[in-house]
This record gives C-alpha cells, sequence and structure tokens, in this order.
C-alpha cells in the first residue's frame, strides 16, 4: 500500500508541470487614447477583439482577454469605452497567437497582426495592415486600403471598396 502511495505522489509531481505548460496563454489587452489616438495593444493570446461606436463612445471588446484601459477610456461592462469626440484614429498591436479582429468604425487605422494566422476585418476608413507570420486575411472593406500579408506564404487580401494596395498570395478587389 505505502509503495502505491509512493508511486502515484511521484506520478503527481511529475505531471505538475505538463499541467502548467499546457494551461492556456492569457495576457492583457491595454487600451489608451493619446493625441488623437486610441491604442489597443494585445498580448500573445488568441484575441477576438472588435472595435466599434455605440453613442457617443468608442468600444473596444476582447471576448479571449482582460481589458484594461487607461484614462479617459474607462471600464463599462467586459468591454472599454473611449469617449468618440477624442478619437482621430486606430493604432492596434495584436501581438502573438491567432487573432481576430474586427474594426466596425470609420476610423483610419493601422494594424500590425504580428505572428499567427490573423485574420482583419477592416472598417469603412481606411485601413493600413501589416501581417506577420503565419498565414493572415485581410478585408479592407470601405477605404483606399494598404494591406500587406507580411514575410511569408499563404496570406490572403481582399481590398473591399476603394482603391487598394495589396501584397499577398491571394488578392481580390485590388488596384494595386
Amino acid at each position: 500500500m505505502r509503495t502505491m502511495f509512493k508511486t502515484l505522489a511521484v506520478s503527481t509531481l511529475a505531471a505538475a508541470p505538463l499541467l502548467f505548460l499546457a494551461s492556456p496563454a492569457h495576457a492583457f489587452t491595454n487600451v489608451s487614447l493619446r493625441n488623437g489616438t486610441l491604442t489597443i495593444n494585445a498580448g500573445n493570446a488568441a484575441d477576438n477583439i472588435t472595435i466599434g461606436r455605440s453613442g457617443s463612445f468608442v468600444t473596444i471588446a476582447n471576448t479571449n482577454d482582460s481589458l484594461i484601459p487607461s484614462a479617459p477610456c474607462t471600464t463599462f461592462g467586459r468591454q472599454v469605452r473611449c469617449p468618440a469626440a477624442s478619437v482621430q484614429r486606430l493604432s492596434i498591436n495584436a501581438g502573438g497567437g491567432s487573432d481576430f479582429i474586427s474594426n466596425t468604425t470609420d476610423l483610419p487605422a493601422t494594424v500590425s497582426l504580428g505572428a499567427g494566422f490573423d485574420t482583419y476585418n477592416g472598417g469603412s476608413g481606411v485601413d493600413t495592415v501589416i501581417g506577420g507570420t503565419g498565414q493572415d486575411t485581410m478585408n479592407g472593406n470601405g477605404g483606399n486600403d494598404v494591406l500587406d500579408g507580411g514575410p511569408d506564404a499563404g496570406d490572403r487580401a481582399n481590398g473591399g471598396g476603394g482603391t487598394d494596395t495589396c501584397r499577398a498570395e491571394s488578392r481580390v478587389a485590388c488596384e494595386r
């Protein structure tokens, strides 16, 4: 009986580091507003970020991560709200992980997708999107967008409306 407990204890201790390694990545998504630029900096998790407008606010949600706002942005439920009158442009850094980002605003956006199999759906404003390693899907939608899949193969770009510049292996509605 004592040998069985020793074996169980040693097995449990040996497996504990594996549980730590298998746990999901968790990082924070920081949101700040300075000089008209709303900046969203995500960590190395698989993010699901949505940027939209609600009344007099620009709202940010990330269903896969915790949001950390800096004033004048505030937490409102599971979202961050920033005063829309102060926001002139978006700057989004997705970090690592396979991310999904949806921008439903008319604000111009500069986006860095980082490493991972990322998807970006742009708003009606001008989007400048730079992919990282991994196969990225970039949908500019409206505006004169620049969609650059990054250094590797397998990227897809759909410029949508406007006069769009695309660098990707698969290109749709890209005039340049």
